[in-house]
Parts: C-alpha cells; sequence; structure tokens
C-alpha cells in the first residue's frame, strides 16, 4: 500500500472509550480507524511496510508519535519521522506542522498500544 492509497481510503471512526487500541490498517475497502491508526499505518508505509525498520525507527529515534491539541481542543496523534516530517490524518501529506507538540509517546508503550490492537 501506498501513502496517496491510505489518504484515499481512510474513514475515521472513534474508539471506544474504554479500549483505545493501535492498529495497522490493511485490507481492501476503506481502511477504518481514528488518528492513532492512521499515524501508525503512516508509519508502517514510510518503513516500506517492514516491521524490522519500524521498529529500528522508533527505537533509535528516527521517528516518534506525538500528542497534540487541534484548534477544537481534542487530544490527537500524530507521528514525525526523520527525512519527511509530520503527518497525520488532519494533515495527511508529509511536511512541518505548527500544531503545539504536548508530548512523544515512549515506544514501549507503542508495543502495548500495538498488542491491544492486536487483541481485539
Amino acid at each position: 500500500m501506498k501513502h496517496s492509497d491510505l489518504n484515499a481510503r481512510f474513514d475515521w471512526t472513534r474508539d471506544s472509550r474504554w479500549w483505545d487500541s493501535w492498529r495497522i490498517l490493511r485490507g481492501t475497502g476503506p481502511l477504518t480507524g481514528d488518528c492513532d491508526d492512521y499515524a501508525v499505518t503512516a508509519l508502517f508505509i514510510a518503513c516500506g511496510q517492514s516491521w524490522l525498520r519500524f521498529w529500528w525507527r522508533l527505537a533509535t529515534f528516527q521517528a516518534c508519535f506525538w500528542f497534540t491539541r487541534l484548534r477544537s481542543g481534542e487530544l490527537h496523534m500524530m507521528v514525525w519521522v526523520r527525512g519527511r516530517g509530520w503527518v497525520d490524518n488532519a494533515h495527511p501529506i508529509w511536511g512541518p506542522r505548527t500544531l503545539p507538540k504536548l508530548f512523544p509517546m515512549p515506544w514501549p508503550v507503542v508495543i502495548l498500544k500495538l498488542m491491544m490492537g492486536w487483541a481485539r
């Protein structure tokens, strides 16, 4: 899958309040998820859909997930990748961002959130 395919097929939907998990969006038809699903899928695509490169970029700080707040005040996830910049479902083109970065998501938490998504 290419990033343009993710953008064309992404359909935003809210996670459950009690079970916020992250998933790599795949398959045919609409790719349904929220901002964190979009962000992890965008990173996975940027890594050539390789789990090894995905974890390597996170572990070596070449990529990082960040929480921000949208203008509406809602908490939101975006991803930064060295050499590409920022991307999220609200701004689906890689590049610079002016939204305030609240706090990064440590990669051990990324592992936990993805494991929760696989259990779903």
